[in-house]
């Protein structure tokens, strides 16, 4: 679930929001101690105004010291009112997601920082699974959502919607898939969705560093299935591992479709000795990181395509 866009997406609205313009976050005492030499620091040089500081942050929202984005986040959660919406996140134990059709399926993700000043937290829901009115990722609700009305109705720091913009589409690759962590399944504001992970900011911060086709370590207990006979979409790296796309999306190439992936190649700048490749397969693949302690291996490419690796340890059960 944890994909570059999404880590990205999250601090992007926290720098971007208006919260920063606020006088009690501005004076903020945390903030001023952990961040003032911060902007000096990343944006010597840029003149203010028009935007320019902000800007520039944003694009160096990976170098910022852990100490100030969770003084941003925590000043953002003290200025906030109690919940409309109170989430209880976390595992709930004997729940579990599968998809027996996941090939193609439509998903998105709602990921409120919450919790204390002290202590914040993103919590990842997912609608993969859901049903019933606001279930499966309805994309008229999805996009009529209002990130920071719905940020301020869950007392939280900043909401990320994925896919951004919330009239894109994501979809799953694989044909089956189980996810064997998750929660409780909340209704947000007409989108329903299941808590499925979390992640620190100190974590959100680490992972912003990079960019496409940079791999990052995540954990997560679940298993993907492709069938023999379908087809899947490889990245072949200079060092002989191989990256199975796990979902794509229409972010960037809004007229992308789960047909056209096969000549997706000719769209991506590809690291040298990288090649990418449409195989049919003469046998089941399962990618399961239960099999490796839990970790997977990720990488997304320009377009916000996302895969997994295998041929970096025992989680897939042969290098396709």
């Amino acid at each position: 679930m944890k994909t570059y866009r999404v880590l990205f997406g999250i601090a992007a609205c926290i720098f971007a929001g208006s919260a920063l313009a606020q006088t009690e976050l501005i004076e903020d005492m945390h903030v001023v101690t952990n961040c003032a030499g911060e902007v000096h620091r990343l944006c010597a040089g840029v003149e203010p105004g028009e935007g320019r500081i902000k800007a520039c942050i944003k694009e160096k929202l990976g170098e910022i010291k852990p100490a100030c984005f969770e003084s941003i986040i925590g000043a953002i959660i003290a200025s906030r009112k109690a919940p409309e919406i109170k989430l209880k996140p976390g595992p709930i134990q004997g729940l579990e997601v599968h998809l027996a059709d996941a090939r193609d399926y439509a998903y998105c993700e709602i990921a409120p920082i919450v919790g204390t000043p002290s202590m914040a937290v993103a919590q990842f829901y997912n609608t993969s699974g859901t049903s019933g009115a606001g279930g499966g990722c309805p994309p008229d609700a999805f996009a009529a959502v209002n990130e920071k009305a719905l940020s301020e109705k869950l007392a939280a720091a900043a909401t990320y919607m994925n896919p951004t913009p919330q009239t894109a589409r994501r979809h799953w690759v694989m044909d089956e898939f189980s996810i064997y962590v998750i929660g409780e399944t909340v209704n947000f504001d007409g989108v329903k969705a299941t808590w499925m992970a979390s992640m620190t900011p100190k974590d959100m911060l680490s992972g912003l560093s990079g960019g496409p086709y940079d791999g990052k370590v995540i954990h997560r207990r679940s298993k993907y299935l492709y069938k023999a006979g379908s087809t899947v979409f490889l990245m072949r790296t200079a060092d002989t591992k191989v990256y199975v796309m796990q979902s794509y999306a229409t972010e960037v190439d809004r007229e992308l479709t789960f047909d056209k992936l096969p000549g997706l190649g000719s769209k991506l700048k590809l690291p040298a000795g990288w090649t990418f490749e449409a195989k049919k397969l003469n046998r089941d693949l399962t990618v399961d990181p239960r099999n490796a302690d839990g970790v997977a291996h990720i990488v997304r490419d320009e377009l916000h395509n996302v895969y997994e690796g295998c041929g970096f340890d025992q989680a897939c059960n042969y290098v396709p």
